[in-house]
């Protein structure tokens, strides 16, 4: 679900933390859409019934189909999320890429 414009909202999104690690994260958004907070660290499923554990793993799955977000820190201000500049913008779970790469990054060569 991408967020939108004129509500304060959150959904669950795949977050590369400043260390590289992949995880999911509650993502906050402003009036305009933009993500200005989310969690510092990735949640996992949580749920006190059997539904509302399914319920929040199915909110989950679909970080799956959004762009990935990675988490930038520039000079002294506060971090902030862009898209994932390596990262393909959908995942198909499951479906490998041309290069052979689940989640899209490109291979590299070596040098």
């Amino acid at each position: 679900m991408v967020p939108q414009k004129g509500f304060h909202t959150w959904n669950y999104r795949i977050v590369e933390d400043r260390n590289g690690s992949l995880s999911i994260h509650e993502v906050y958004y402003d009036d305009m859409g933009v993500a200005t907070d989310w969690t510092s660290e990735g949640v996992p499923p949580y749920g006190e019934t059997m539904m509302e554990l399914n319920t929040a793993f199915n909110m989950m799955q679909e970080a799956f189909y959004e762009p990935i977000l990675k988490e930038v820190k520039n000079d002294d201000s506060d971090p902030t999320l862009e898209e994932h500049p390596y990262y393909n913008k959908r995942i198909v779970v499951g479906q490998h890429n041309q290069d052979d790469s689940l989640l899209g990054r490109p291979n590299e060569s070596p040098t």
